[in-house]
């Protein structure tokens, strides 16, 4: 995944999932944000949604959103809740400019 959003704006970043082929709606999805190609690991964790429509997790990014994050490239991250596996993966970059 890579997008591109306005720091003015606030919208849906989706990331395409599913789980062993599988649509899994009923999954607690998280995102989090790192600066892009720093190597450094996620801290900070938000919540995320499954979205039926697009059968992707999806965040609300910007001034108005779960996260707002400056201009920049960043990595994003994200982690799945599901018992007993809780996976852990970059989903893409983000640039926001």
């Amino acid at each position: 995944m890579s997008a591109r959003l306005s720091v003015l704006s606030t919208e849906y970043v989706y990331v395409d999932t599913t789980v062993g082929g599988a649509e899994a709606p009923d999954l607690t999805y998280e995102a989090a944000f790192t600066p892009y190609g720093d190597g450094t690991d996620p801290t900070t964790w938000y919540p995320a949604a499954w979205d039926t429509d697009e059968t992707a997790a999806k965040i609300l990014v910007g001034p108005a959103g779960v996260v707002t994050l400056t201009s920049g490239e960043w990595t994003m991250w994200l982690r799945i809740t599901s018992t007993p596996e809780i996976p852990v993966r970059q989903a893409g970059r983000l640039v926001v400019d």
